[in-house]
């Protein structure tokens, strides 16, 4: 028997299959007229055939189609009707999931992994309330809904998971609880185990700490009170020094006073000596110019005596007696100015040079004087003014010395605030990172909602059913009209 292949495109596919078949016993060719009543006859399609190089059009399937639609209807129907009855006799069931944080240690890590909890929950949890529910009168509740523990991306969480309908929420949520309680309960000595651990290094740091602050408090202490009498015992020094400095500066004020007094009465006395010795030699100035006029008188009387003697010898008797007279002034004058001038005015000078050589005598034996009691007063005053600056230079070493003892002190104070601060800081860091280390220990917790139902069914709904059952009913007709085609013209080649 050959074979002809025939190619018909059916929703953008090719469908290969033969569609006639050449008997080795041929039957009589049929005329034209019985070809063109019946095309769908072997030889009529063979005509049609070799004006498209033995392919069928869409034309031709299409009228397969329409020739045995009632075929097509028909399966896509009963097709059709079946996944709908099928879609309604399913009950509507929703994923319900619960998400589970892990057990963690100090450093999150999982005391367990998502396979060791889902083979613990599936192998040994879910029959124990298997076994537990078995006991109740409800069928129902005896059957457990389709759980699952499913692992996600973080390893800290993993999804407990059940599919089952909105009735049975209560029993879910129910289930999702005790299967929770059963894992916190299974690891709940080992949580407890590592909190205890934790709890233990905490509190041995806390009493570690606490007994190197109160050292580093009685160190504080301890300085602060030596600083206290440093300070003290330094100030009573200072006291002491400044007291002795007040009474050197006021020695030193009281010397320089009565120093002054005493150079003040001198120059005073030289003052008056000064003045008595001006004084005597203003005299003697005035006894010198006296003494010269004196002899300018001399002078000036010695000729007119003269002349008066000379008109006296020569002059008449009556005139004698009046020209006797001027000379006879003249003559007391003249032995007034030579008394004068040669007693009583040397009497003068030698009373006023005997007083000034005195006074001279004085005047020097007080310039030595006074240069005697300067130079003793220097001498006092420098003395106590080294003693005095000997004093400041002590009183600054002592300051310097007690500057630095107590410089050292308060260093030493601010090395132990500031160890005591380090202390207290890295204590409060120690401290917090333990408990946050603690804080990170937790059991197994839900992570949002328990048994949280998802907003859309679980699996294909019964509108996506019904559609598949659709599609799958028409593409079964188009198989179904097709296959019937070729059941006829089988029938009808062999006929």
């Amino acid at each position: 028997m050959e074979l002809t292949s025939v190619t018909h495109a059916v929703n953008g596919q090719c469908v290969v299959f033969g569609i006639g078949e050449q008997m080795t016993q041929r039957k009589p060719e049929a005329t034209p007229r019985e070809q063109e009543e019946n095309p769908s006859s072997p030889i009529g399609q063979r005509s049609e055939r070799s004006g498209y190089d033995d392919e069928i059009s869409l034309v031709d399937l299409w009228r397969i189609l329409a020739r045995r639609r009632w075929w097509l209807i028909g399966i896509a129907g009963a097709v059709s009707v079946l996944g709908a009855l099928y879609a309604l006799a399913q009950p509507t069931e929703y994923r319900f999931q619960t998400t589970i944080q892990l057990p963690t240690d100090e450093n999150r890590v999982p005391v367990v992994t998502a396979d060791e909890l889902r083979s613990l929950v599936q192998e040994l949890f879910i029959p124990m309330l298997e076994a537990d529910m078995s006991d109740s009168d409800d069928e129902l509740d005896q059957r457990l809904p389709e759980t699952q523990l499913v692992e996600i991306e973080s390893p800290r969480f993993v999804l407990l998971r059940s599919t089952t309908t909105r009735a049975r929420h209560g029993s879910v949520e129910a289930m999702h609880e005790q299967l929770l309680e059963l894992v916190q309960a299974e690891f709940a000595d080992e949580v407890a185990l590592i909190r205890q651990n934790i709890g233990d290094q905490l509190s041995q740091m806390q009493i570690e700490h606490a007994n190197a602050l109160r050292g580093l408090d009685a160190r504080k202490a301890a300085l602060a009170e030596a600083i206290s009498t440093i300070r003290s015992e330094h100030g009573e020094t200072l006291r002491e020094f400044d007291a002795h400095q007040t009474a050197l500066t006021e020695s030193l004020v009281v010397t320089e006073t009565q120093h002054a007094d005493t150079l003040r009465d001198l120059d005073a006395r030289q003052a008056a000596r000064e003045r008595e010795a001006r004084d005597h030699q203003a005299e003697l100035d005035t006894l010198e110019k006296q003494y010269e006029l004196v002899e300018q008188q001399l002078e000036a009387i010695a000729p007119l005596r003269e002349e008066f003697t000379a008109q006296a010898v020569t002059a008449a008797p009556g005139l004698v007696t009046f020209i006797q007279e001027p000379r006879t002034t003249l003559l007391n004058m003249q032995q007034h100015l030579e008394r004068e001038l040669t007693v009583e005015i040397p009497r003068a000078v030698t009373k006023h040079r005997t007083h000034l050589q005195r006074l001279t005598r004085e005047l020097a034996d007080g310039k030595a004087q006074r240069e005697a009691i300067m130079q003793r007063q220097e001498i006092e005053i420098t003395q106590m003014k080294r003693e005095l600056r000997e004093r400041e230079t002590e009183r600054e070493a002592i300051v310097t010395l007690q500057t630095i003892e107590i410089e050292n002190l308060q260093r030493q104070l601010a090395d132990a605030e500031a160890e005591y601060e380090a202390t207290a800081q890295s204590q409060s860091i120690a401290r917090a990172s333990l408990e946050v280390l603690q804080n990170r220990i937790s059991d197994a917790t839900v992570s949002g909602a328990v048994a949280a139902r998802a907003p859309r069914p679980a699996g294909p709904g019964p509108g996506m059913i019904m559609s598949l059952s659709l599609v799958l009913g028409g593409m079964l007709g188009v198989v179904g009209a097709f296959f019937r085609e070729f059941l006829h013209n089988v029938n009808t080649a062999t006929a």
